[in-house]
């Protein structure tokens, strides 16, 4: 929301997921312990998703209250492109109360956990014509915010974590997902439309969103 995926600079603005710049969406303006033993990475089928075949296993739980500051930390790591030594952006104050203060569990998120070690997640904005992140496309679509720690990229969970979001958005009735990403930012770009997201033209962007600088993109489920 891509280390991130929501898509700036080197990833989506909200978000940054994988190595080399694979970022996720973009967005405007913890973590409870777990016991439960390690899982396979599951193959994903469903439409818009793509099998990945990562060397590591990761465990995928669904956020709740108490994955809010880890969120906080995740969103931190979409604004400055996973570089912690930078400073964060002018726009890093709105785009927290959009992100972060706005966000519920209910609104849907998972976390991803790799030997009781956080190492990522995703979460869902779903925005209004009058208050919306950077990749938010129409109501009732989900703009999806996804970061993965610097220590877990290479692996594919990006990819997984955005198909995990995909199924959290398809389960509570959404149409699609969708997320946005820099202009100049092709790599990210070319993996949005190898999971099944497609742009988004200029004429449908929504208010307030410049071209020049992002593109929102959006993955239909029927």
């Amino acid at each position: 929301m891509s280390c991130l995926l929501r898509p700036k600079g080197n990833v989506s603005r909200r978000s940054i997921a994988d190595a080399q710049g694979f970022q996720a969406p973009r967005r405007r303006s913890p973590n409870g312990s777990t016991s439960a033993p390690l899982l396979p990475l599951p193959k994903a089928s469903a439409a818009g998703t793509i099998d990945v075949m990562p060397d590591k296993n990761f465990l995928f739980t669904p956020t709740t209250e108490s994955d809010r500051t880890y969120i906080a930390r995740l969103n931190f790591l979409t604004d400055v492109h996973g570089n912690e030594g930078r400073e964060v952006t002018a726009a890093f104050a709105e785009d927290y109360h959009t992100y972060v203060e706005r966000w519920t569990p209910e609104r849907g998120g998972v976390i991803a956990w790799s030997n009781h070690i956080p190492a990522g997640g995703a979460w869902l904005i779903w925005g209004t014509e009058d208050h919306h992140g950077y990749g938010h496309v129409e109501s009732g679509v989900p703009e999806v915010a996804v970061a993965v720690e610097t220590a877990f990229r290479g692996h594919g969970l990006g990819r997984l974590l955005l198909n995990e979001a995909a199924k959290i958005a398809r389960a509570a009735g959404a149409p699609g997902i969708s997320l946005s990403v820099d202009a100049d930012n092709h790599h990210a770009h070319e993996v949005y439309l190898k999971l099944g997201y497609k742009p988004v033209p200029p004429s449908a962007q929504a208010p307030g969103a410049s071209d020049s600088e992002y593109h929102r993109l959006i993955l239909r489920f029927s």
